[in-house]
Parts: C-alpha cells; sequence; structure tokens
C-alpha cells in the first residue's frame, strides 16, 4: 500500500507532525485526516455481475481476447476486478489488461500488466490503475489479452448470465457475445465524495427552480384567498406545495379553453408574478399595521427544535430519492412509456393536444394528465430534457406524497387531545415511517407510476384542507370552500381514482367525526352544507370541461359500461388474493403497528385517529364495489389500494409513536426530546440503508446500449423506417405493450415502431381505422409463429415493418415469464433479415427487400 489518490494527483503525506503531542487540537486534526486517509487507501467495491454459469470463455491466447462493457456508477474508477481462472496451472506469459471507451477503440485510457503467475486460480484478480476523475455514468470497455500465450499457457475468465447485468456484454475476441464477464468495480473513496458534492452543487439551479414551481403559486393562490390564515409555517408550505400540484393541471385546462399556450417564458412570468404576489402581500403586513398572522410568524420566526428535525429527516428523504436515480437518464418500467410520450406531446404543442402524432397515429387525449403538466412544466424551468424531467418530477412528487400526511397527521394528533408539539411529532415519525421505513411510495421508482403517486401527493393536501373548511368559524369560510375546490379538482385532473380514495376518507371523516363531535350543533352542519355547496359548484366548474372532452370516448364507455354490468364474484374473489401479500408491501411490524393504533385510539375514544384506521378498511372494501353497477368502479382494483395505504398506515403509526412518547413524558419532555431525536437517528439510518437499495435494474427498459443504439437509429435509418420491436399481450389479449427499449424508438430514435404507447392503444381515437386491432393481432401471431416462419414473416410484411430491434433486456420483464417474440440469434440465421447493428446485446435488422412474399 504506497497511498492513495485525491483529485488534482494529489498524493497523501504519511507523516505527522513533529509537535503533535505538545498540541492536543492539531493531534486530534492530525489523527481525523490520518483516519481519511487510511479510509482512502481501500477503495469502495461495487458489485457489477459477480455470477457464474460454470462456463468460460477459452484460453486468452494470441488474438483470442475477453472483454466487457459496463458503465461507472461514480467517478473515481480505480479497479476491475475479474473472476479469473488458470486451469491448475502456472502460467508463465504476462496478461495485459486495457480501459477504453468502447470496444472499436485502440486508445487505452489505462493499460495494467501482470505476470500470469500472480494470478490465483478461480479468484478474483484486482486490476488497480490511477482512478478517472469524470467516471460517473459513463460508459467504459475492457479487455485482458495475452498475445504471447499459448493455449496450454494462458489464463481464462468465467462467464456469467446474460440477464445479470443491464448496462453491457460480453465481448470475446471483440464481438459481442450473449453473457456477461463476471467482474465487480472499485472506486475511489475521495473521487466519489467529490463526485457526489459536484452532482449536488449542479443540481442546486434545478432544485431552487422546482422549489419556486412547487411552492410558489400555491403559497399566492392561498394568501390571497386566505389572506389571515393562522397555520403553521412549515405546514403551510407543505400546503402550498400540495395546492400548487393541484393548480398544474387546472392551470393546463383553463389555457386550453382561452387558446394560450405554455412554454418557458410564460411560465417564468408566472413565477415572477406568483412571487410578487407574496411579497406584496407581506409588505401589505406590514404597512397596514396589523399583526401578520401566525403563517408569516412561523415562516420566519426561529423554528422549533421539531421544525428543524422535520426539515432534516425531509433532507433525508430527499437525498436518498435523488442518490438513486442520479444516473437514471430515462424512467423505469413500462408506464413510463407513455407518461413520458404524454408530457413531450405537451412541450410539443405548449399544453393539451389533441393528437399523438408524430410518436403514434391517434387524434385524441383523455388521460388524466397533471403530472404530465407538471414534468412539462419542469422542462420549461429547467431545460433538462422531457425523459430526465420525469425522473426528476417522479421524485419530487415522491417527497411530497411522504411531506404531504403532515398537515394530516398533525391534526389528527391534535384533535385526539394531544398537545402542538406531540402532534408535530406525530407528523414526524409519520414521515419516517413513509420516506423511509417502508417501500412505499418511493417503489413507484420502479414502476414509473408516476401519476398515481402525484394523485397521492394532492389527495391529504385535499382531505386537509376539507377538514379546515369544516372546522373554520366565520364569514371566511367559502374562501377556504373554494381552495378546497380547486384541490380536489387537481386532484381529480391528476389520477382518475383519486376521487373514491377521497370520498372514502370523507365517509370515515363523517361517521366518526363530524357526527361524535358536532352532535346536535345545527349550526356547524348549516355551514357545512352551505361550504359543501360553494366547492362542488368551483369543483364542477373546474372539471367539466374536461369531462365534456371525454365524453364520446372510450373513457366514457368503459363507466358506462360500468354502470350497466356489475363484476362477477369469482373476479372480485380473485382479485382480493392479492391482499395476502400485503406484509409485502409495509411489513408485518408496521401492520401491526397501525392496527395496534387503531384498536388503541378506539379504547381511548379518540376517534379522529380511529377515522384513520376507518378509512383504511374502507380502502380496504373499494374492490368489492366492483359489485355494484356503478359508474367508475372498474377503475378499483386490489393492487392500486394496496400501493396507496401507505398513507393511513404512516399517520397510524406516527401517531402511536407520539402517543407513547409524549404519554411517558410526565413533564420529563427534554429528556423525551432527547430520545425521540436518538430513536429517529437511529431508524433514519437503517431506513436510509434499505431505501438505497430499493432501485430494481430488471425494471429498466431502456439501458446505456439502448441510448447508444437510439442515436445510431437517427443517424443511420431513413425516416420512414418502421421497427418491430418486443411485445406481449395484455388485458385478456385485448391491449399489448412493449418489452424492452424498442417501445421508446419513437420518443428516442425519431422513427415509427409497432408498439405504441398502451394507453392510447386501449382508450384513444384511432387515424387509420382498425390500427389498434392490428397491433394486437401482430404480437398475437408472432406469439404463436415467429417472424422467421413463414406465417410469422407475412404478418410482419403486411404491417409495414422494415427494421427490427432487439434491446439489451431482449424482452424479458421483470417478474414476469415470458417467452419474447423476437430471438436475436434465430433472426441472425434467417435469410430474410440482414443484420445492420450488434453491440452489447442490442441487435438491429433491416428486413430484406425480397424477403416479402409476393402479393
Amino acid at each position: 500500500m504506497t497511498g492513495w489518490y485525491w483529485p488534482k494527483g494529489m498524493i497523501c503525506a504519511w507523516k505527522l507532525p513533529d509537535d503533535m503531542k505538545h498540541n492536543r487540537w492539531r493531534s486530534l486534526v492530525a489523527l481525523v485526516v490520518l483516519a481519511m486517509l487510511l479510509l482512502g487507501c481501500s477503495p469502495r467495491i461495487e458489485a457489477a455481475q459477480v455470477h457464474s454459469t460454470g462456463e468460460h470463455v477459452s484460453e486468452i491466447a494470441g488474438d483470442h481476447t475477453a472483454g466487457q462493457t459496463f458503465v461507472a456508477e461514480h467517478d473515481g474508477l480505480q479497479s476491475v476486478d475479474v473472476l479469473l481462472a488458470t486451469f491448475a496451472r502456472r502460467n508463465t506469459e504476462p496478461v495485459t489488461f486495457h480501459l477504453r471507451r468502447e470496444p472499436a477503440s485502440q486508445d487505452d485510457l489505462r493499460t495494467v500488466i501482470v505476470p500470469a503467475a500472480d494470478i490465483a486460480d478461480n479468484a478474483y484478480h484486482r486490476f488497480s490503475f490511477s482512478p478517472i476523475a469524470e467516471a460517473h455514468h459513463e460508459r467504459f470497455y475492457f479487455e485482458i489479452e495475452s498475445p504471447e500465450s499459448r493455449t496450454d499457457d494462458a489464463i481464462t475468465a468465467w462467464i456469467g448470465p446474460a440477464d445479470d447485468y443491464r448496462d453491457g456484454s460480453l465481448y470475446v475476441a471483440g464481438n459481442a457475445r450473449e453473457g456477461q464477464l463476471a467482474f465487480r468495480l472499485g472506486y475511489s473513496l475521495p473521487y466519489v465524495g467529490w463526485g457526489l458534492l459536484r452532482d449536488v452543487v449542479a443540481s442546486l439551479p434545478a432544485g431552487l427552480a422546482a422549489v419556486a414551481l412547487f411552492v410558489l403559486p400555491g403559497l399566492a393562490l392561498i394568501l390571497w384567498l386566505v389572506p389571515d390564515c393562522s397555520w403553521d409555517g412549515s405546514l403551510t408550505v407543505i400546503v402550498a406545495a400540495g395546492v400548487s400540484a393541484a393548480l398544474f393541471p387546472v392551470l393546463f385546462l383553463l389555457a386550453d379553453l382561452v387558446g394560450l399556450r405554455w412554454g418557458s417564458s410564460s411560465v417564468w412570468v408566472m413565477l415572477v408574478f406568483c412571487a410578487g404576489l407574496v411579497l406584496w402581500h407581506v409588505r401589505r403586513q406590514g404597512a397596514s399595521g396589523r399583526p401578520a398572522g401566525k403563517t408569516w410568524r412561523g415562516l420566519f420566526k426561529r423554528p422549533a427544535k421539531e421544525t428543524l428535525v422535520l426539515w432534516a429527516l425531509a433532507g433525508v428523504v430527499l437525498g436518498v430519492r435523488w442518490f438513486v436515480v442520479r444516473s437514471l437518464t430515462i424512467p423505469m418500467w413500462g408506464d413510463s412509456q407513455q407518461h413520458t410520450t404524454i408530457a413531450q406531446l405537451m412541450v410539443d404543442h405548449g399544453g393539451l393536444f389533441d393528437s399523438w402524432e408524430p410518436y403514434s397515429p391517434y387524434a385524441s387525449f383523455t388521460a388524466h394528465f397533471g403530472f404530465h403538466a407538471a414534468a412539462a412544466f419542469f422542462h420549461w424551468t429547467t431545460g433538462l430534457d422531457v425523459p430526465r424531467s420525469i425522473v426528476l418530477v417522479g421524485q419530487i412528487f415522491n417527497v411530497l406524497a411522504v411531506l404531504a400526511l403532515v398537515p394530516l397527521a398533525v391534526r389528527v394528533t391534535a384533535k385526539s387531545g394531544h398537545d402542538s408539539r406531540a402532534a408535530r411529532w406525530a407528523g414526524i415519525f409519520t414521515v419516517l415511517v413513509a420516506g423511509l421505513l417502508v417501500p412505499l411510495p418511493m417503489q413507484y421508482v420502479n414502476w414509473g407510476r408516476y401519476p398515481q403517486l402525484a394523485g397521492q401527493a394532492i389527495l391529504p393536501i385535499a382531505l386537509w384542507l376539507l377538514w379546515a373548511m369544516a372546522d373554520h368559524r366565520g364569514r371566511g369560510g367559502w374562501r377556504l370552500a373554494v381552495l378546497a375546490a380547486i384541490s380536489a379538482a387537481g386532484m381529480t385532473l391528476t389520477y382518475y381514482r383519486m376521487p373514491f380514495y377521497y370520498a372514502a376518507f370523507g365517509l370515515a371523516w363523517l361517521l366518526l367525526y363530524c357526527l361524535i363531535e358536532w352532535r346536535a350543533d345545527r349550526e356547524r352542519w348549516f355551514s357545512l352544507c352551505r361550504r359543501v355547496v360553494v366547492m362542488t359548484l368551483v369543483l364542477l366548474a373546474l372539471i367539466l370541461p374536461w369531462a365534456a372532452n371525454l365524453a364520446g370516448g372510450q373513457m366514457a364507455a368503459d363507466l358506462a359500461k360500468d354502470a350497466a354490468v356489475s363484476t362477477a364474484v369469482d373476479q372480485v374473489v380473485e382479485d382480493y388474493r392479492l391482499w395476502r401479500g400485503v406484509d409485502g408491501y409495509y411489513g408485518l411490524p408496521m401492520l401491526v403497528g397501525a392496527l395496534i393504533a387503531g384498536v388503541w385510539s378506539v379504547k381511548g375514544r379518540q376517534w379522529s385517529v380511529t377515522m384513520i384506521g376507518l378509512w383504511a378498511v374502507f380502502l380496504a372494501a373499494l374492490p368489492a364495489v366492483q359489485l355494484l353497477p356503478l359508474p367508475g368502479v372498474g377503475f378499483l382494483n386490489s393492487f392500486a389500494i394496496l400501493i396507496a395505504l401507505y398513507m393511513p398506515v404512516a399517520i397510524l403509526v406516527g401517531w402511536l409513536a407520539s402517543d407513547l412518547a409524549w404519554s411517558a413524558a410526565q413533564g420529563r419532555e427534554n429528556w423525551v426530546f432527547a430520545g425521540a431525536v436518538a430513536v429517529l437517528a437511529f431508524a433514519t439510518i437503517w431506513g436510509f440503508r434499505d431505501r438505497l437499495r430499493q432501485l430494481d435494474v430488471r425494471h429498466e427498459l431502456v439501458t446505456r446500449a439502448d441510448e447508444a443504439a437510439m442515436a445510431w437509429i437517427r443517424d443511420a435509418t431513413p425516416p420512414d423506417a418502421t421497427f418491430l420491436v418486443n411485445g406481449f399481450l395484455i388485458y385478456g389479449g385485448t391491449s399489448a405493450v412493449g418489452s424492452d427499449a424498442g417501445w421508446w424508438i419513437p420518443l428516442l430514435g425519431g422513427r415509427a415502431n409497432t408498439m405504441p404507447p398502451q394507453y392510447a392503444l386501449y382508450n384513444e381515437a384511432e387515424i387509420e381505422p382498425g390500427y389498434g386491432q392490428a397491433v394486437v393481432e401482430l404480437v398475437a401471431t408472432l406469439e404463436d409463429s415467429p417472424p422467421t416462419t413463414d406465417r410469422g414473416l407475412k404478418a410482419v410484411c403486411d404491417f409495414g415493418v422494415t427494421h427490427v430491434y432487439v434491446g439489451q433486456g431482449q424482452g424479458r420483464v421483470a417478474a414476469q415469464e415470458l417467452d419474447p417474440i423476437l430471438k436475436p440469434a434465430e433472426l441472425a440465421a434467417h435469410p430474410a433479415f440482414d443484420l445492420l447493428y450488434h453491440q452489447d446485446r442490442v441487435w438491429i435488422f433491416a428486413l430484406k427487400d425480397d424477403a416479402c412474399p409476393q402479393q
């Protein structure tokens, strides 16, 4: 061990100061520096692909080489460990390791030469080199050769499963092969830290723009409608973020009605106007001599300790989500493809649209669009491309979905008889549970199910505003009714299932809060009725224009079908079988904690808490509503409910933790605070570690190899090319979806393919009648008869296919036992297909001009 590397090539010094023993401070500093140096001597080793199939690449000798493409996850790449074998002999010729940018390149970034005698049999050998400073998310290729070796005096390398690594493939003698080498990557820790710091600094402009985008519109609206509100400052910021999220689809819809188009300039004008409105309100408060409301005192006074803890915890929740997606340029799994397409079309049209061209041949738009509007606003605000905007806005909503539970948790706890400090701690523990201790909602990053996540970020705020409207005493209740209506409208436009979740809470709230707390207080009931009328009128005014757009479409037909025919009992029972795995979503301890909280609240007659438990029960009962002939019940299924239960679970567990802590306080609040912080810190570290591992690369459809292929498609194929891509049937064979990166070709490669976005295929109006049915029939045909058969080839030709794309994932989807319809080895061997591109595990073929049968 000779030292370690520092940015700019500085080499560490090992000598401690001569007078260290005479100066305690200098000694302490020296020991800390020494600890850092020793830490830097050991690289951070990360597994890339460490499994072996029991096969090897045969002897590495002469021009027979073994290579591997890969993507570095951090800066400071300084070693590659490769699983090698010696055939249980002592080989004599030197082995050379080359690190390059691409397999075709001959320029070495680093070269390492080792004697074959130093290589152990069936063990990882580390090839170490000086760190590459800026390696994060860069693509590399390493090759091992020994040109002077003979087949009886040579080493070999072990091969791993082809699907175990998503960002590269095995190369033998310079040619891509199915498989991966077994290898690990090592990074210099100082460089890793430096790279993280650089990325954080680089992300600050986008982060500040996101804060402005998600806070200023809602805050301005709150101050305009409720200028004398007395809400806590932190709660006001969270509520403002939820209201802003609700405003995005409302603003898109209103702009569309009057013929206005959005763009970068208009979005920034809106934000500057909102900022001016906020500042004007602050100045007016001071000029009028009126005391500022608690909101402004809460925003500008010295924050309470609980407030600092809350925002520190929120920073951890945000940090872990940012860290896991810092290398992700394309959102994951199937839902993300259609969401990115919709957002890109909104950007292209400056708002709502009625044609999916040039990405897909459809001529209507009826999908919920709140998340997509937010992504478009974020793109215009930051200048980031739409796919990356989808990734980042998804994480913003992921954090907001957690923080949005805080106002509801605080109100529930306060209504149960606890003081404000205990209520704030309930909010903190709620954030801990939903943000770090349970897989949901962070799991949404793997699914790309962002519209539901966005709806669930608005839902708790809309419910809190409903409650605040009902509790408000005085003449300004109608203002809160308007604010509640705007939030409910935005929530509905963001995700069509949300009104059912909202209604489930409303029913529990009426039964276990209003009826018990208000009893025969007729004035309260009359006041609530008047405000509900105002809220309903505003809500209808905002959503009816979009409802008119839905009329006559497939969505309206599905609603009519739900109202005419109920779901069979056996189908509902089968749907409920998913609930047997509920502990896999939240963990048994959290479910038990939520159950204890519900029972404990009943015993203590703390009905506001019991109400949250009843809300969970009503949510669980929603799939059974499919038995009734009611419009919209087709939206309800157990999976959609299961992945939303983190809301009541987190609130119940957060209340229980706060209740236990402050019930035991009895005048020892400071000690309880210290203990709560200690427990919180331990749980945060535990949860942070678990959430860091939550990203599942098996859900990644588009890899770096696919991105490189998309660039090649744009440059090397004709504009009128149509690509056959992998896919499979869903919904009982009535629709189809893609299963690898080929699905993304219209967006990333600028060419047509055979797989439109699933929502368009299933719900939107076709430009060419029968197109959707042709897509489904093509997939059905190829599942039985691949394109290398006469029947399959005829179906491909009839559809107008000119090229074939097989992505890095090769049509294999996580948790799906699929036999891909496109097998590249069979295509390469068939005379109808001409291989144009093969890098890593990506294959591109051209259908030969004379391949199609004559009509």
